[in-house]
């Protein structure tokens, strides 16, 4: 199993890098055993359960909660994780999002880059930190090694005539895609691994990787956790499912706040400026600004910086309304 971590007499956070980056190319994962140290941990989860009643969420999970959580924000933004990151991508990561989880998901096996994704692709990850020890009876998260080299699933097959996306069918196709492989005898695609963790854990994926929650085994357990979504400097961030990949036309996620520094990530392709061009049904095109006309680049730059103010009005209200 790809676990590194320090010798268990090194400080917490300190990690063994020898092999971590192959372990990742390799399996689309790692776990880096003791990486947040406990206290850091226990800080982190009085702070999710002290919210848990007070804030609107989706069920098993609370978004952003970094908004109104310094302990959140700084998980998220934790030196140990960001040096890993670097050592696996060198590039600066970026974290954008974070969910804080209760209990297991028992979600089907996806992948985050049918989600968000980068412009190219491939320059996004995940992070999951173990907030408590989780045992197999608690729902614990479970990856496909391999998994990011299965062929691409197109987002617009999923895509309904109501511009809705089909996650029945999409969850149909993971199976079909994997059930091929195996028939196929890819020696690179093994069978889902479940992790169990002790607190303080991190599990770091490629965001094109298959995971989920394995069954709750355990139906009075709880799973406290954080993910936090990172994107790397250079790239624009989309969201494939509501998109057309094959017309160049994308739902842009700009301004990209950097929760680390609260601030806007400039809008870059390929390291390069660009702009978002509006190309119909709210999508956009990625436009370098030396294939605009004045116009289109006064506009476009009004936009983004009426999208700022309307973020940092947000981010203040989440703020005040916490106090």
């Amino acid at each position: 199993m790809n676990v590194r971590a320090s010798d268990s007499s090194a400080e917490p956070g300190v990690v063994d890098e020898s092999g971590l980056k192959a372990d990742y190319v390799r399996d689309g994962f790692v776990v880096v055993r003791g990486l947040i140290d406990v206290a850091t941990a226990a800080r982190v989860r009085a702070d999710v359960e002290s919210s848990w009643d007070s804030m609107s969420r989706d069920s098993d999970r609370i978004q952003d909660l970094w908004r109104t959580s310094a302990a959140v924000r700084a998980l998220a933004a934790n030196p140990a994780v960001v040096s890993t990151l670097v050592g696996l991508y060198s590039m600066r990561p970026i974290p954008f999002q974070t969910l804080n989880f209760r209990t297991g998901t028992e979600q089907p096996l996806h992948a985050d880059s049918m989600h968000f994704d980068t412009v190219p692709g491939g320059l996004m990850c995940g992070a999951w930190v173990a907030l408590e020890h989780v045992t197999e009876g608690q729902g614990p998260l479970r990856l496909v090694p391999g998994s990011q080299r299965l062929p691409a699933l197109s987002p617009e097959e999923f895509q309904t005539d109501a511009g809705r996306f089909d996650d029945g069918a999409y969850e149909l196709a993971v199976c079909g895609s994997m059930a091929n492989a195996a028939a196929l005898g890819s020696d690179d695609l093994q069978s889902p691994r479940e992790i169990t963790a002790t607190t303080g854990d991190v599990v770091i994926w490629a965001a094109t990787t298959l995971h989920g929650g394995s069954p709750i085994r355990n139906p009075n357990s709880t799973r406290w956790s954080q993910v936090t979504h990172y994107v790397f400097e250079g790239a624009p961030v989309v969201t494939p499912q509501r998109s057309r990949p094959s017309e160049g036309r994308w739902r842009v996620r700009d301004p990209l706040l950097n929760l680390a520094t609260g601030r806007s990530e400039p809008l870059m392709a390929r390291h390069r400026p660009v702009m978002a061009i509006p190309a119909g049904e709210g999508l956009h095109r990625l436009v370098p600004p030396s294939e605009l006309s004045w116009w289109q680049r006064t506009r476009s730059s009004a936009h983004r910086s009426a999208r700022r103010l309307g973020i940092r009005c947000r981010l203040i209200g989440a703020r005040l309304r916490r106090r």
